[in-house]
């Protein structure tokens, strides 16, 4: 490393760190140097994230969290765990949505059709009064 990154104090470096998103933690600070990558693997690196974005996450919960059990971190394994089911979430009320919406449209074309119907119903209706009303005029 030609810009001595690797030999940063570990406060600055948690610093510089603490300003990237999750993926730039995991994509490209673990690729700088094994510093690096162990302080982007570590719970100060984790933590913060977690509990800024899910307030009701505490250290009882990240033990108990049995998710990516294969990354060393438990807090990156809950930031993760937490995300794709939020991912998940999102993708079924998404879905849901589009289920509504297209039953909201069939519905609507249902009353559209049945509106069509009987208006259509009205007009022969009224055109039989009509016709019977000029049978009985021209007989008188």
């Amino acid at each position: 490393d030609n810009l001595g990154l690797s030999h940063l104090p570990k406060e600055l470096l948690s610093f510089v760190l603490a300003y990237l998103e999750a993926s730039e933690l995991c994509e490209g600070a673990c690729l700088v140097s094994q510093v690096w990558r162990e302080e982007a693997d570590s719970k100060a690196a984790w933590e913060p994230r977690v509990v800024a974005r899910w307030p009701f996450v505490n250290y009882s919960f990240v033990q108990k969290c049995k998710a990516y059990k294969h990354v060393k971190c438990r807090w990156k394994a809950v930031y993760f765990a937490l995300n794709s089911q939020i991912s998940l979430l999102f993708a079924k009320f998404r879905d849901e949505g589009l289920h509504v919406r297209r039953k909201m449209q069939e519905e609507r074309q249902r009353q559209e059709i049945s509106l069509q119907r009987k208006l259509k119903a009205l007009r022969v209706e009224r055109a039989l009064l009509r016709a019977r009303d000029n049978t009985r005029g021209s007989k008188l």
